[in-house]
């Protein structure tokens, strides 16, 4: 999978990408994450990624505001109201939000992750399959 650069809103329509970033706002109701990085934003709906809730955790987010997730994916057209506020919520403001939107397969909290050190190791791994496996 794909993952860089500004939550991966360079993404096209059916690409698989893995992205990691900083929960800002979550839709329980519509099953969507607003995720930040990396200068962007991106809506990611996680309604295929099966979330066991502890009794009595019904309707509240599964990934609290501010945590970081990291998503495993495929970029689909945003055809749905995901890319403007959502009824009943305030404006989206700050970095730009991505046009598509993130259809989650798998959603893991990463909470404590060095991000720099993760980082440089995808980029030794990026350099090593470009010299020995080839495409």
């Amino acid at each position: 999978p794909s993952g860089s650069g500004a939550l991966c809103a360079e993404a096209a329509v059916g690409e698989c990408v893995r992205i990691t970033g900083e929960v800002e706002r979550v839709h329980v109701e519509q099953k969507l994450a607003l995720l930040r990085g990396k200068g962007g934003r991106l809506w990611v709906d996680v309604s295929g990624c099966g979330v066991a809730r502890a009794e009595g955790c019904e309707g509240k987010p599964p990934w609290p505001v501010g945590s970081l997730l990291q998503v495993l994916g495929e970029m689909v057209s945003a055809d749905l109201p995901c890319c403007e506020p959502l009824p009943g919520s305030a404006p989206v403001d700050g970095p730009p939000v991505a046009t598509n939107l993130l259809r989650a397969r798998i959603a893991r909290l990463v909470d404590g992750l060095d991000m720099n050190l993760y980082e440089r190791c995808l980029g030794v791994r990026r350099a090593f399959e470009s010299r020995h496996c080839p495409s």
